[in-house]
């Protein structure tokens, strides 16, 4: 199997300029997080072929509901607010706005905001200690924190921290 390179995508066969540039930002982010562990690669990759889906899919009405959304969740980064509050705040019960949101990212809310907060945190910890970024992004403390991390990138925040020093 091999990847349509950007520059072989037209308008000709249907593909938009949004999802030809959201997949060159992929790729890009793709090349540079290889060069640290495959776990953050993988991070990288999921998150950028979930625009890519997003600018794919043609109904605006999905657009506008799942925007405000993510905009909704993200605004919860450095709080321990529960799902249902989240829910409230989008006007619709629990279990609707987890079935709708699933069905429109493929992640449940929960594990796309561990997503975001973990993303945030490797920007965060290129200058800010782990206790920091731990109390910053909402987490009980360090250790929830650093487990969590680790499990998603594939390295402990202070080995990711290393490896950014290093790279620079």
């Amino acid at each position: 199997m091999s990847l349509i390179r950007p520059e072989l995508m037209s308008k000709d066969v249907g593909i938009q300029t949004e999802i030809i540039d959201a997949y060159k930002e992929c790729m890009h982010i793709f090349e540079q997080a290889a060069e640290l562990h495959p776990g953050i690669a993988l991070a990288a990759v999921t998150n950028c072929l979930q625009t890519v889906y997003w600018h794919a899919d043609k109904d605006p009405q999905k657009y506008t509901w799942i925007d405000h959304a993510k905009a909704v969740l993200k605004e919860s980064l450095g709080t321990r607010m529960s799902m249902e509050t989240i829910a409230n705040k989008l006007d619709m019960n629990y279990h609707a706005f987890r079935r709708k949101f699933k069905a429109s990212t493929h992640y449940a809310p929960g594990d796309w905001l561990i997503q975001q907060r973990i993303q945030r945190a490797q920007d965060l910890l290129q200058h800010k200690s782990i206790d920091a970024v731990a109390d910053e992004l909402g987490y009980p403390d360090r250790f929830v924190f650093s487990k969590q991390f680790k499990h998603l990138t594939g390295y402990a925040p202070k080995q990711y921290q290393r490896e950014i020093l290093r790279m620079t």
